[in-house]
């Protein structure tokens, strides 16, 4: 009797299942990856979107001539008011119902968690949506240590109630959090003010 070369039956479907399994799992891999990849791409165009959104008002801080209302370092709901190098007054702020009223704008029909900017002789609109905080830090630059000799120290101000000269405050820490289609985004910035370099 010869014996012949080859595999049989069953040994056809054994590879034929375990090829199955080894092609299923990778196409679970594939479809996670994918899935994955486009969450990436959604919250990278939603913090591009709120970066975008809101660097034209950050860019008019900069060289604002003066500022003439800013919220505490703890408040969640900040607000910052200042004038532009041309002295059109700009108006930032979280739309709570309390910072709608500090508005020289009154009231708007807004989301209370719209970051919303006024532009002098323009209505207000919003820059962001679905904002959780919006936190306004203030810094003063201490030219002068308390013995005469200049020194170069920076101190962040706590309270706004025991400050009087808003003039003095020479950089700002802006923070954004917002929660947009389940992405956590956070954008802070910190502002050096031109006017008070002068």
């Amino acid at each position: 009797m010869t014996k012949k070369n080859g595999f049989t039956l069953l040994e056809m479907l054994g590879v034929l299942c375990l090829i199955t399994v080894i092609t299923s799992s990778l196409l679970g891999i594939l479809q996670h990856s994918k899935l994955m990849w486009f969450d990436g791409m959604n919250h990278l165009t939603q913090a591009s979107e709120l970066q975008s959104n809101t660097n034209a008002v950050f860019l008019e801080l900069r060289y604002a001539s003066a500022l003439y209302e800013v919220s505490g370092a703890s408040t969640a709901n900040g607000y910052l008011f200042f004038y532009d190098k041309n002295g059109n007054s700009i108006e930032l702020f979280l739309n709570s119902s309390y910072n709608q009223s500090l508005s020289t704008y009154g009231y708007n029909s807004f989301n209370n968690d719209d970051l919303v900017v006024a532009y002098d002789q323009a209505a207000p609109e919003p820059v962001a949506q679905g904002v959780q905080s919006f936190y306004v830090k203030s810094y003063i630059h201490d030219y002068f240590s308390s013995d005469g000799f200049k020194n170069n120290n920076t101190y962040a101000l706590t309270s706004l109630y025991n400050f009087n000269d808003l003039a003095d405050i020479s950089s700002l820490k802006l923070s954004i959090n917002v929660t947009k289609n389940s992405h956590n985004l956070s954008i802070e910035k910190l502002i050096d003010l031109i006017y008070s370099a002068n």
